[in-house]
C-alpha cells in the first residue's frame, strides 16, 4: 500500500543555530502530528546536491509527514491553530524559509532484489 505523504523543506533564519532550529523543531513537528489526519513525522538534515547554484550545498531540513484524508482539511486545522496561538512558534519563525509538497502515494516501496 502507498503512503501519502506532506513533504516540508525549511532553511532556518540567519543567526539562528542549529541546535536552537533542530530543538524547537522537534517539538513543532509533535504539535503537529497532534492534528487529525497527520499519522506520523520524521525529520532529516537534507543538503541540496542538484539544482540552483547558488544554493547547492546549502543546509536545509526535511520533514515528512504520513497523513491520510484530505490535505485541504488537516491543512486548514494546521492554519486555525496557528492563528489561534496553540502552536508554540519562536519570534524568529517568520523568517524561516518553506517549499513544501503534498504527495500521493501511486505505487508502494520498490525493494532492491537480493544480493
Amino acid at each position: 500500500m502507498s503512503r501519502n505523504v506532506y513533504a516540508v523543506f525549511s532553511r532556518r533564519p540567519e543567526g539562528v543555530s542549529a541546535e536552537e532550529y533542530n530543538a524547537w523543531y522537534a517539538h513543532h513537528a509533535r504539535e503537529n502530528v497532534e492534528v487529525p489526519g497527520l499519522l506520523r513525522a520524521e525529520r532529516f538534515a537534507a543538503t541540496l546536491t542538484s539544482g540552483a547554484e547558488a544554493d547547492k550545498g546549502s543546509e536545509w531540513h526535511l520533514a515528512l509527514y504520513e497523513f491520510e484524508g484530505d490535505p485541504d482539511t488537516w491543512r486548514a486545522d494546521l492554519r486555525r491553530r496557528r492563528a489561534a496561538g496553540e502552536v508554540d512558534l519562536p519570534v524568529w519563525f517568520d523568517g524561516v524559509e518553506f517549499r513544501s509538497w503534498v504527495c500521493i502515494g501511486v505505487e508502494s516501496g520498490i525493494e532492491a532484489p537480493p544480493a
